[in-house]
C-alpha cells in the first residue's frame, strides 16, 4: 500500500521478480514475465537482473543474486534487530556487496 503511488508512476517501468505463491501479491502495476521462474532456474532470472537499471527488494534470493551481480540494490528491511545482520543494516556500505544500500523499517 505504502508504495502504491512509486508503483503507479507512469515514468518507470516495474518487472515483477517475485517467485512462488507471493508473485502477484504485488499488484498488477508491474510487468511478470511467465516464462521466468526464480524458483526453478536462477539464469533467466540473472539475464532478467542484469537487464535491469535498479533492484529493489526485500531480504530474499532474489536480493542476494542482485547484489552478486553488482546490480545497484535498494533493499528494504523490517524493524528486527539481529535478524539480517548479514546485510549489514547498521552500517553505510556492505563489505560483500558494495551495490546495496539498505533501507530499515523505521516505525511499526
Amino acid at each position: 500500500q505504502l508504495l502504491g503511488p512509486l508503483l503507479a508512476r507512469p515514468d518507470i517501468f516495474w518487472v515483477n521478480l517475485q517467485h512462488g505463491p507471493a508473485r502477484g501479491d504485488i499488484g498488477t502495476q508491474l510487468w511478470t514475465n511467465p516464462e521466468i521462474d526464480p524458483a526453478g532456474d536462477f539464469d533467466p532470472l540473472a539475464a532478467q537482473i542484469a537487464a535491469l537499471d535498479i533492484v529493489v527488494s526485500v531480504s530474499n534470493g532474489t536480493a542476494h543474486l542482485a547484489a552478486a551481480l553488482g546490480k545497484p540494490t535498494m533493499l528494504m528491511l523490517p524493524k528486527v534487530l539481529g535478524r539480517h545482520w548479514y546485510w549489514f543494516p547498521e552500517r553505510d556500505s556492505n563489505p560483500w556487496y558494495p551495490s546495496v544500500r539498505t533501507f530499515v523499517q523505521e516505525t511499526d
